[in-house]
């Protein structure tokens, strides 16, 4: 089940979602662009928030802890959309006003008519992981009628996160004497003892494995190990009275 579907919007075709591949193609990015419903009547209004709400939080909780954009022509503000003002509330930031914060301009309008001055019905909003990636946000003019194009600018290496994760060692069996030369159950019981209370860091072998992971994090898995060579010298030690 898609993001989509699993939110039941009531009209599926006034929204879009795009999952976009970045960098080395190991981050994802999830974009939903929208179109909600304009007029001031309740019927618009209430499609257009019931849209909202479906797609700034049912959808959105569908995909877990990703980067999530969502933009487009919203045809609402804060002052009229009891949703979009929970939503920046809740972990949603809009693009314009974190440039606002960085530079200390005002967003400017994005959309201008004959019975308007100025609205910022043209939003980009970030949930809380993409919020760490923006760098700036521009409004600017264009060749469509009402509407200013608004772009943006995110440092995609910042959604790329390194998860240290350490794996705790299996416990040294006492039943495998004779594999390293040690027929004897209780001496090699005794090896494994002496292994365990002595200093033979220099004996053990360190590795690393880095993989992609979900989210775009990046898993980094650290082993140690002692090679069978050192074990099985070790045991000789013991058996020979060393």
């Amino acid at each position: 089940m898609t993001a989509l579907s699993h939110a039941a919007i009531r009209s599926p075709d006034r929204v879009s979602h795009t999952v976009v591949a970045t960098g080395a193609g190991n981050t994802f990015v999830h974009v939903f662009n929208v179109y909600c419903p304009s007029g001031n009547g309740r019927a618009e209004s209430e499609e257009r928030e019931d849209m909202l709400e479906k797609i700034l939080f049912a959808a959105a909780d569908s995909l877990g802890d990703v980067p999530i954009m969502v933009m487009g022509d919203l045809n609402t503000e804060e002052d009229r959309s009891p949703v979009l003002r929970k939503a920046l509330r809740n972990g949603w930031s809009d693009a314009a006003e974190l440039h606002h914060a960085r530079t200390d301009t005002p967003p400017p309008p994005t959309f201008t008519s004959a019975r308007t001055s100025g609205t910022r019905i043209d939003r980009i909003l970030l949930n809380r992981i993409t919020t760490g990636a923006f760098r700036q946000c521009v409004t600017t003019a264009v060749n469509v009628p009402g509407h200013r194009l608004v772009t943006m600018t995110l440092d995609i290496a910042a959604l790329r996160q390194i998860v240290w994760r350490f794996k705790v060692p299996r416990e040294i069996s006492t039943e495998g004497g004779p594999k390293w030369g040690l027929s004897d159950t209780e001496a090699y019981r005794e090896a494994v003892q002496r292994l365990a209370n002595s200093d033979f860091a220099n004996g053990w072998q360190h590795s690393e494995r880095k993989r992609p992971g979900s989210s775009g994090h990046e898993s980094v898995s650290s082993t140690c190990r002692m090679p069978s060579e050192s074990l099985r010298k070790k045991g000789e030690e013991v058996r020979d009275g060393g």
